[in-house]
């Protein structure tokens, strides 16, 4: 059956309407910039299956002068049948339409991305080229959204394989805005570039937002194709920690969402996930209800042991870089590795970072001395009097006792207060009383 040409826009009706209606809705016009790319990384990923050396490029250039945003990949390119068939088929599955994929999953839909360009444009231009076929050139426009115009051929000007998508911009809040969301969206894209033009000004993609110290993992899921997690680097995040870990989710480094995560104190990073796992449950910019949340957090589990062992190095680092960072915050961080079977090496390289930290207070018969947990061994002492963090001055037997084994000479030790505002939402050891009651090899047999 002959192709018509220049081709319409085909709007498969089911998908349109949920492109609309909300399971997968676009909430923000800059997430046209994100569709591009993926498109532009699926062509690659396809043309890297029967090319394996094809080293991945794609070029954004944001033209002031012209309020277009031009989008090069060195990608499998198209040819009139392609752009007849997958670009402009509104909806239709990447799978269906390329049956012949032999490694690459495709992460896009073709022409859902294709129609999100108009988010930022009235029109755009598609200049492409596939391996043995003439290179072809096409402007679209909102008018072809009736289903009945087609688009207009233009002078095809692609002179290698691959797509240009040049995106002619409704407005300067929406330039602006996409030129602003670009760190947001590119995170770790490979072979990805940016610049503005005609001042040449570089655009870096956002990365990490927090840099980690990287653990590796032992044992991912199969969707998971790639993972960075760790502790966070930047001294500075430990002020501000919450108790909640936070991890990016990317597909193949393009930003999808933030997760947050209760009891994983110190878990920073970004996961790289198949988006094909995630098919029935993925809308356009997240997963719909909690999803991945739920399959994604007994993997992160498992590796929180191994993030808290690596954050010991960063603690030791914050103590003795930073004399105004609170000995008691690096306590409540302490009291917060749980003491289960799985974090064992975890509690016992924390226990030993501590074991010379003055964090405890001996009692002495006149006056207090701040003292570690060696000196508490040192002491060798046949008992050791355990006082309450905080003691209840309406109780006078307890304030009694404290006085009567003062002027014994008696060793009372009183662990210094944690935090109270720090790691808020994390669960912990309530005292230094208890939690030393419960680590007895600490202070010897």
């Amino acid at each position: 059956m002959p192709l018509d040409w220049p081709p319409s826009l085909t709007l498969e009706t089911e998908s349109v309407l949920k492109l609309f209606t909300g399971e997968n809705f676009y909430s923000s016009a800059d997430a046209a910039i994100r569709e591009v790319v993926l498109n532009s990384i699926d062509a690659i990923g396809r043309r890297k299956d029967t090319e394996p050396a094809t080293e991945p490029k794609i070029d954004i250039v944001f033209d002031r002068e012209n309020q277009t945003i031009a989008i090069s990949d060195n990608g499998d390119g198209m040819d009139r049948d392609d752009l007849a068939k997958l670009f402009t088929k509104i909806g239709a599955s990447a799978s269906r339409l390329v049956p012949n994929q032999q490694h690459y999953r495709a992460i896009g839909e073709f022409g859902i991305g294709a129609l999100s360009y108009f988010l930022v444009c009235d029109r755009y231009q598609i200049q492409t080229m596939k391996q043995d076929s003439s290179p072809i050139g096409l402007m679209f426009s909102k008018t072809m959204l009736d289903g009945r115009t087609p688009a207009q051929d233009c002078a095809a000007t692609q002179e290698s394989v691959g797509t240009t998508v040049i995106m002619y911009v409704s407005s300067p809040e929406l330039f602006k805005l996409t030129i602003d969301k670009f760190v947001h969206w590119m995170r770790n894209v490979d072979g990805l570039s940016g610049r503005i033009m005609p001042d040449g000004e570089d655009l870096r993609q956002g990365g990490l937002t927090r840099q980690v110290r990287p653990v590796e993992p032992t044992d991912s899921p199969t969707w998971i194709e790639n993972s960075n997690l760790g502790p966070p680097e930047n001294l500075d995040i430990w002020d501000r920690n919450d108790g909640k870990g936070q991890v990016d989710i990317l597909y193949r480094g393009v930003f999808v969402e933030r997760l947050e995560l209760e009891q994983l104190w110190g878990l920073e990073g970004a996961i790289h996930v198949d988006p094909k796992h995630f098919r029935p449950k993925l809308d356009r910019e997240g997963f719909v209800g909690d999803a991945l949340k739920s399959e994604i957090t007994p993997f992160l589990r498992s590796v929180h042991p191994h993030v808290l062992e690596k954050a010991v190095e960063c603690i030791r680092e914050l103590l003795s870089s930073r004399d105004d960072w609170s000995l008691n915050k690096a306590i409540t961080l302490w009291l917060a590795v749980p003491r289960t079977p799985e974090y064992a090496n975890a509690a016992r390289l924390w226990d030993q970072e501590f074991r010379n930290r003055k964090a405890f207070r001996l009692r002495g018969q006149t006056t207090d001395r701040e003292v570690s947990i060696s000196e508490i061994v040192d002491l060798n002492a046949d008992k050791i009097y355990l006082e309450p963090d905080r003691i209840d001055p309406s109780n006078p037997v307890i304030v009694q006792a404290i006085r009567v084994l003062r002027a014994r000479g008696s060793v009372i030790v009183q662990g210094l207060q944690r935090d109270g505002g720090y790691l808020s939402t994390v669960s912990m050891q309530s005292n230094y009383s208890s939690w030393l009651l419960t680590c007895p090899p600490i202070i010897g047999p």
